[in-house]
């Protein structure tokens, strides 16, 4: 069970002061929150717009009320995507620096309300949100509080609510898609900079599974402009 061999392997307090800390020094840009890859910003943005936009057709009663932007950072997310489809938004990022930062970079805006937490830690209220967005963040979860947050978000979630993740994976969805041959059989990865995860596409069906979420679509990111030299990147739907 890898589930519970990781949780008693971790020394849970120091992973997420690690994590912690990393992002404590980074810095209060695009190019921080991105950990230096600046130059995925407008494609990333541009094709996560076209992915919504793909759901919204799909799922026509999906709503435009509220989002939740997960693990936020300055609020790249929020200001590119979330702002233009959503009545409101709430941000959350646990980096203190980051989310005050966040405040100038989306203009104060008064529908975007900021909240200064880990998402360990997050409270959602229950049937409050058309669209929960977790983008690159899930990585720094242990897998017993990943499962936890997900089923927290599922509770989140109006009637008609979805959840993206938008993360990286080690390994690939299908053979023809094996640009990364070399970690292709790893269930997942372990980042000892900045205490991360990187999970293959296979072992995150299965956390979803055990948070009791349904899976409704696989996609990778196609933008050529995302580097082969990272792991391959994918959007998942569920509910």
């Amino acid at each position: 069970d890898k589930l519970k061999h990781e949780t008693h392997s971790i020394d849970v307090a120091h992973w997420y002061e690690r994590c912690y800390k990393y992002w404590e020094r980074s810095e209060t840009t695009v190019n921080g929150v991105l950990d230096g890859y600046q130059s995925l910003s407008e494609s990333d943005i541009a094709s996560s717009k076209t992915f919504l936009t793909n759901l919204q057709e799909r799922y026509p009663n999906f709503g435009s009320s509220k989002a939740c932007d997960c693990g936020a950072g300055i609020g790249r997310i929020t200001k590119g995507i979330l702002l233009p489809e959503f009545d409101s938004v709430d941000l959350v990022e646990q980096a203190e620096h980051l989310i005050k930062e966040a405040h100038s970079y989306l203009r104060h805006p008064s529908n975007v309300n900021f909240i200064c937490v880990g998402l360990q830690d997050l409270y959602l209220v229950p049937s409050s949100y058309d669209l929960i967005w977790i983008q690159w963040v899930i990585g720094y979860f242990i897998d017993a509080d990943f499962v936890r947050f997900l089923k927290k978000c599922r509770q989140g979630l109006n009637e008609n609510g979805l959840i993206v993740i938008k993360d990286n994976c080690c390994s690939v969805e299908s053979p023809e898609d094996d640009d990364f041959v070399e970690h292709s059989k790893s269930a997942f990865v372990v980042d000892d900079d900045d205490s991360s995860i990187t999970r293959s596409t296979a072992y995150l069906k299965g956390l979803f599974e055990r948070a009791g979420l349904s899976l409704l679509a696989v996609e990778r990111e196609r933008s050529s402009d995302f580097p082969k030299s990272i792991f391959p990147v994918y959007f998942f739907v569920v509910k």
